[in-house]
């Protein structure tokens, strides 16, 4: 059955260990070929250095419509074992939830695409639609050995496509005791950087005004004080009035208001009585820039002549990188030197009056019918900003029904990430819904 095939690939797939770096992608791509061998499926991997395997296989339509992609990244962020309550790579159950590195990022959604993928191929499901999987290495670290690399190297594999299923959207949000499924329609691009600061070296007995590690400290301290310009999108809009639609009187007065510039900083700052979530939405009209990483010193008795701080970066989609990066030096002045490592734009989808995007609303809203869907920014990125530059709409559709209060933003890259299986056997269904009447005759 779709459950409990989607629920045993994932169990696979964790256990397979593609901490990106160095990724080794290929052992979960041969994973992949063997079930496409077991099915009869035709494929090719696509390697774009040794390990760093790319996976693309198509079950063929009758071409009344352009193809739909189901895509998803098999490389995994690291993680600290110490302090997990099992081992991260194990994909054991506990207490009805499946734990393991990649659990919701996002070997998850590569479970619940080939489980309906491999369904199409059994049932020989007609389809008005080619349905192309695609399973890609290194979205964790940039996209550079992934999708970006099959895109400008392999795209006549898929570039024919109309329509492409990702993460960034599908699960369940709860918010004032409505539950909402956001579907990804726009994310943040990204600029990871370093700020470079001189100084004058010396005895650390000795200090002066002179000092690199000062002035880097007092960057950093800029940054995090958010003072980066209101900007819109119509995601983000949308996305907020979505929520107030379900209020009424104050609530729904500042859920309105949050993207209007003039009442913005003082409700997110001020009046919104979860912080958190404020946060969260404080983000959806911002660029954002976060210190992550610290370079200075060879002893405790030397003052530095240079100190280095490392910046992730998020550019919103009403911005680009020019305006980031001019953004960046407003904020911390000509003193410091950018030195940007690796960079990506914004991207966005046209989903207002789109047939699919209503498709996916539909199918969410008839799997949960007390639930609304709504579209979504992600403030992260995904593989989509690299098809959304061959002309494919993409859309965050991963669904998961999650346990109400449950934060799943708190789930990604985080200690004993985890997965509800009643919420993975309600994805995998809402998905194989979705392709059906999205594809088939």
């Amino acid at each position: 059955m779709l459950t409990e095939s989607c629920l045993k690939y994932l169990k696979d797939l964790i256990q397979i260990n593609t901490t990106n770096p160095p990724g080794n992608e290929i052992e979960a791509i041969n994973y992949i070929k063997s079930l496409f061998d077991e099915h009869g499926i035709s494929y090719k991997i696509l390697e774009s250095s040794p390990g760093r395997a790319n996976i693309v296989a198509r079950i063929k339509g009758d071409g009344s419509k352009r193809p739909l992609i189901l895509t998803s990244h098999v490389d995994v962020v690291p993680a600290e074992a110490s302090h997990w309550k099992t081992n991260p790579f194990s994909a054991e159950v506990i207490e009805g939830e499946l734990y393991g590195r990649g659990a919701v990022d996002m070997k998850n959604h590569t479970a619940m695409t080939l489980a309906v993928f491999l369904k199409l191929k059994q049932d020989q499901t007609s389809l008005k639609r080619d349905v192309i999987f695609i399973a890609l290495a290194d979205e964790e670290a940039g996209t550079v050995y992934g999708s970006k690399w099959l895109c400008e190297n392999h795209a006549h594999l898929f570039n024919d496509a109309e329509y492409a299923l990702n993460e960034g959207g599908g699960f369940s949000l709860d918010v004032e005791g409505q539950t909402f499924y956001p579907i990804g329609v726009s994310e943040k691009g990204f600029c990871w950087f370093d700020l470079l600061a001189c100084g004058t070296p010396g005895h650390g007995s000795m200090p002066h005004s002179d000092q690199a590690v000062t002035k880097l400290s007092e960057a950093a301290l800029k940054l995090s004080q958010n003072k980066f310009q209101f900007r819109t999108a119509p995601s983000s809009t949308d996305f907020m009035k979505g929520l107030a639609q379900s209020q009424s009187g104050f609530k729904k007065f500042i859920l309105n208001q949050i993207p209007n510039p003039t009442w913005h900083n003082l409700i997110l700052n001020k009046l919104f009585p979860d912080r958190k979530r404020a946060k969260q939405f404080w983000n959806l009209f911002h660029n954002t820039a976060c210190p992550t990483k610290l370079n200075a010193g060879c002893s405790y008795n030397v003052l530095p002549s240079t100190a280095t701080l490392g910046v992730d970066g998020r550019i919103h989609p009403g911005s680009n990188l020019e305006e980031f990066k001019n953004e960046i030096k407003n904020l911390v002045g000509p003193e410091l030197e950018m030195k940007v490592h690796l960079e990506q734009p914004p991207s966005e989808t046209d989903y207002k009056n789109d047939p699919f995007y209503t498709l996916l609303c539909q199918t969410i809203t008839k799997a949960d019918p007390s639930s609304k869907a709504i579209p979504f920014m992600l403030t992260g990125f995904s593989d989509s900003t690299n098809y959304r530059k061959l002309g494919i709409k993409c859309y965050g559709f991963a669904p998961i029904k999650l346990p109400p209060g449950t934060d799943f933003s708190s789930l990604f890259h985080a200690h004993n990430e985890r997965i509800p299986i009643k919420g993975l056997e309600f994805g995998v269904n809402v998905l194989w819904d979705a392709v059906k009447i999205g594809c088939v005759k």
